[in-house]
């Protein structure tokens, strides 16, 4: 009995591993059938087993191109919605690499290239192409810096310099819907250059995709940049495209598309959309309120539920039905009072219409006093705050927005904001809940670890590491724009001296004393580090070496003419400093930049130190 009991499981093992695989071949196989292609469409799949394609080279996360050492890689959420096509329709996709995608167009318009993945409706382009229903759907919006003048819409960009790139729908849809707004352009090659023009204040806005904005503004660190204003035109809707000269293959890409289930599709969005959420806020705490909020929900929603259905009960229920709807309001009320962390509501006008006993405390002001006055009016940036009111509004919920508290007594508090919109019956937006975490004491120890990361810590300049990562991103960006940028080095001329005569208290003062007349000759746009013991240099970008060597000399003359008083004695020191200059048409590394500078610095001393010598690179 036993053996056929264990025959009968083997057997069953067997046969389900059997079934669960040949149902996954017979699937993978058959796959083109589920797609209801018609026999017209199988054959043109089958004549055209390699279709090229026009991608966008730049334009993170939906399409961009990576040349690695496999060569070229078509990526992102285009690429990945492909490659789950070319399983369906059993054909191959192939990049058309090394041209822009205007080069791509203009391909297109000649029919010579057969499908677009990832591009948004223009007039021009229907001209020649064909579309399929979009498949992503994301908001256009306007980004400034956080600095930069305020603008509430695409009518507020008149007589602004705005980045733009030609081939994008943005250009065509403002040229087409806004003839009366006249902008000064600042034509960039990619969306990723459009950002960093408007960070590094070359222009003061641009029109992107917010989750390429997004993807871009944290992969390239631009925190300068904030988004200013929604736009008329909603959601950019990105379509596949093919010829107009190709209306069956239109309608193949249309029926692959309607395959992708909404798990396929999350999982792809997932890959390239990943939220990041603050390490910051305590799982307990968080817990804790989300068991209070949904308990309240639900206490509140049972109320109405039971109003609804029992309105012809007598008047006693009825009674009744207002006393536990008080109850559950004082225990609301409990909750809001007795929350350690600031909460207020406030209206659309960004008056605060509540407050509870944790917002008193940090504010100094009595609960009285907080109803009826600005928002804004309790932090150190008010236009910070008022932006952060603007952008729960216009997207329903902000979270981990940073602002500093200002206390009547003096004593100011960082916190993190949470905010959220809440909404009538109806469900227009009435006004907004926010939600503080006290950070300060965290935000006093990040500056403590920053400043020991990045400072050296007898004259507090950047230390040698700091200073190296300044450089190279400062000559990536010189070199990525083709601009002028110089370095220079500089040391103290028999500075062992100082400290065998005077002993190493006295060379400590000098080296402090040292480093805040750079900082006060140099520009404040100028990074300056110390990088040895007694060996400093100075990067300065938008500098030629002519330039270089006047604010160099400007620096040594004022070395040389400062007494440095250590006790009862004047001393008195010179500075050697070397000068390289960055040269856009060579292959120039910053190593050798710094090569090139240091071999300066030591002809400036062979030579008689107490000089400035530029090298001719």
């Amino acid at each position: 009995m036993v053996k056929k009991v264990h025959f009968f499981i083997l057997t069953l093992l067997i046969a389900t591993t059997f079934s669960a695989t040949t149902f996954r071949k017979i699937a993978h196989g058959t796959e083109r059938q589920t797609l209801n292609l018609t026999q017209e469409e199988k054959k043109f799949l089958i004549e055209h087993p390699k279709l090229s394609m026009g991608v966008g080279i730049a334009f993170p996360p939906f399409q961009f191109v990576e040349n690695s050492y496999r060569g070229f890689e078509f990526k992102g959420i285009a690429a990945d919605t492909i490659r789950l096509l070319e399983r369906r329709l059993g054909v191959t996709f192939e990049p058309v690499f090394n041209i822009t995608f205007d080069r791509a167009l203009e391909l297109g318009r000649e029919g010579k290239i057969d499908v677009f993945p990832c591009i948004s409706w223009t007039p021009e382009r229907a001209d020649f192409l064909s579309y399929t229903s979009p498949y992503l759907s994301y908001p256009l919006v306007i980004i400034s810096r956080s600095d930069g003048p305020f603008i509430g819409s695409v009518k507020d960009l008149n007589g602004l310099k705005v980045a733009e790139v030609k081939t994008l729908s943005t250009y065509s849809k403002v040229k087409n819907e806004f003839p009366e707004v006249t902008l000064d352009y600042q034509f960039e090659q990619d969306t990723e250059s459009m950002l960093e023009a408007v960070s590094l204040g070359k222009a003061q806005a641009c029109i992107v995709d917010l989750a390429v904005a997004s993807y871009l503004i944290n992969k390239r660190g631009l925190s300068n940049l904030k988004v200013a204003a929604p736009t008329p035109w909603g959601d950019n809707k990105l379509a596949m495209a093919t010829p107009n000269s190709m209306p069956i293959l239109k309608r193949i890409l249309q029926k692959g598309l309607d395959s992708i289930t909404p798990e396929e599709e999350n999982l792809i969005r997932q890959k390239w959309l990943r939220l990041e959420y603050s390490s910051l806020t305590n799982p307990y705490h968080v817990l804790q309120w989300a068991l209070k909020l949904t308990g309240l929900a639900l206490l509140i929603f049972g109320i109405i539920f039971w109003k609804n259905r029992n309105l012809k009960r007598e008047v006693e229920e009825k009674v009744a039905a207002r006393e536990l709807l008080k109850q559950a309001n004082n225990y609301n009320r409990s909750l809001f009072e007795i929350n350690t962390d600031p909460i207020m509501a406030i209206d659309r006008e960004g008056v605060i219409t509540d407050a509870n006993k944790s917002t008193e405390t940090i504010t100094g002001l009595s609960r009285t006093e907080l109803i009826g006055r600005k928002f804004s009016s309790l932090f150190t940036d008010d236009q910070k705050a008022d932006q952060g009111l603007q952008d729960t509004l216009l997207y329903s919920s902000i979270k981990n927005h940073e602002l500093e508290f200002t206390n009547i007594n003096g004593k100011n508090t960082h916190a993190i904001f949470n905010f959220s919109v809440f909404k009538d019956e109806t469900g227009i937006s009435t006004g907004i809940f926010s939600a503080a975490r006290d950070i300060t004491e965290r935000k006093i120890m990040e500056e403590r670890l920053k400043e020991m990361a990045t400072t050296d810590s007898l004259t507090g300049l950047n230390n040698r590491q700091h200073f190296l990562e300044h450089s190279s991103i400062l000559f990536e960006m010189a070199k990525r724009h083709k601009a002028n940028l110089s370095i220079a080095l500089f040391d103290i001329d028999h500075f062992k001296q100082v400290n065998d005569t005077w002993g190493h208290e006295a060379g400590d003062l000098v080296l402090r004393e040292l480093s805040k007349l750079a900082l006060n000759c140099f520009r404040s746009s100028d990074i300056i580090g110390r990088i040895g013991g007694e060996e400093f240099a100075v990067i300065m970008p938008e500098t030629d070496k002519e330039e270089a060597i006047l604010a160099s000399e400007r620096f040594r003359k004022l070395v040389e003419s400062t007494k440095f008083e250590y006790e009862n004695d004047l001393l008195n020191i010179t500075v050697s400093i070397g000068i390289a200059q960055f040269d856009p048409n060579t292959n120039t590394t910053i190593n050798d930049l710094t090569k090139i500078s240091d071999d300066a610095l030591y002809t400036a001393k062979a030579n008689g130190r107490n000089m400035v010598f530029c090298a001719k690179n």
